[in-house]
């Protein structure tokens, strides 16, 4: 479904990749549906809404997916086929959760310790929507705005990109612009 390429990001490397294969528009559905049922929590978004863990709600979501949305086969097929792809790491999806940015809204600085690798999939985005933006793991306190953008990557946010990090990478995504809501798919791999 999908052929991986991988970037090297200073010591670390970046795995990006186009989606193929799997019907993006009903994975998004389904996050529009489960949004509409649901507050969210508050981790590194500013404005926008986050789910809550997919991969833990696994006993509790029959009775979500009975009453409020219907299971979404692609999602299914994409986790099955990031698990195989990554296999060979020996890892393994243990957190899946879904991003909905609306206009002026963004995600603050941060990193995902604890995780192997982490990754996002853009379902709906543009670059005018807010890239994906990765710092070298540096003290960035005491640096001008020119050396920060020396320890910085910009990645572009687009509908079917897909990339895979460290965990310990820092990163953030820059403001929607746009009326259009960012729609996105973060995982963690351990």
């Amino acid at each position: 479904l999908f052929f991986m390429r991988s970037k090297t990001l200073w010591k670390d490397v970046v795995y990006e990749d186009n989606i193929r294969g799997i019907n993006l528009l009903d994975i998004e559905n389904f996050a529009h549906k489960w949004r509409e049922k649901s507050p969210g929590k508050v981790v590194s978004n500013r404005g926008g809404w986050q789910s809550e863990n997919y991969i833990n709600m696994a006993t509790r979501f029959a009775e979500l997916e009975a009453n409020y949305v219907q299971k979404c086969d692609e999602l299914d097929k994409l986790i099955a086929c990031i698990n195989k792809k990554f296999r060979w790491h020996r890892v393994s999806i243990d957190e899946l959760w879904f991003n909905i940015n609306q206009v002026n809204s963004y995600n603050v600085i941060h990193d995902h310790l604890g995780a192997k690798y982490s990754g996002v999939i853009y379902l709906n985005s543009t670059e005018q929507m807010g890239n994906i933006v990765f710092v070298k793991n540096t003290n960035l306190n005491h640096m001008s705005s020119h050396e920060i953008d020396m320890y910085t990557s910009e990645y572009p946010s687009v509908t079917g990109k897909m990339y895979i990090f460290s965990g310990s990478v820092p990163h953030y995504v820059k403001i929607n612009s746009t009326l259009n809501d960012r729609i996105s798919l973060s995982f963690n791999l351990n």
